[in-house]
């Protein structure tokens, strides 16, 4: 499950609504949720470029990005439908960007 892009129901950060989009799972905590970071098909915001290229498996309708300033938790329920699965490499690098975030 870690390094691979679902389709999931998240919440918006206002905790009201939500809406149907493509996540990265990081990891799954201790408590049994996922942690995971969203995906944008809006190439204007700031992230992680990822495309069909960075996947061991599965792929992606189009180029997108990895939002690494907005990691939420979400339930496995709410995940819809698995899409790919990143190359270690990628998940790698993202994970170092993230690293590079916090400091």
């Amino acid at each position: 499950m870690v390094k691979s892009i679902y389709l999931a129901e998240v919440l918006f950060t206002n905790q009201i609504s939500s809406k149907v989009r493509p996540v990265l799972i990081l990891k799954q905590n201790s408590f049994g949720d996922l942690i995971y970071m969203p995906i944008s098909t809006n190439m204007l915001n700031k992230g992680i470029e990822i495309s069909n290229l960075d996947f061991d498996s599965g792929n992606i309708p189009q180029m997108s990005k990895i939002i690494i300033e907005k990691i939420g938790v979400i339930h496995s329920s709410l995940l819809i439908k698995k899409l790919a699965t990143l190359s270690d490499l990628k998940f790698q690098n993202i994970i170092n960007e993230f690293i590079l975030f916090l400091k």
